[in-house]
């Protein structure tokens, strides 16, 4: 696993994502979706397990944030974010 990203995405559980102005919340989301974008498919399960439940929520809220935002990667961005939002889904399945 990556543990660049594992450490990154650890930065997203303190009060960063709070955030109220529109700024500091689309460079939160370009932070964030670059960290996604750029993370191994195979790592994703591990890193979301690692999670909180609500920084689980967080997460998703961000993924969409992410699909509804405009794509300049030509889509790529938008499977990635499918890829995380079925991965997300299947650890909190596995949890219940």
């Amino acid at each position: 696993m990556q543990s660049g990203h594992a450490n990154e995405l650890r930065l997203f559980r303190s009060e960063l994502l709070r955030f109220r102005s529109r700024h500091c919340q689309s460079t939160a989301l370009s932070t964030l979706l670059s960290i996604l974008l750029t993370t191994k498919s195979a790592d994703v399960p591990a890193l979301v397990r690692k999670l909180e439940p609500t920084e689980q929520d967080t997460l998703m809220k961000y993924l969409y944030k992410g699909m509804a935002a405009p794509d300049e990667s030509g889509g790529n961005a938008c499977a990635v974010l499918l890829s995380w939002h079925e991965k997300v889904r299947s650890v909190n399945a596995q949890a219940s």
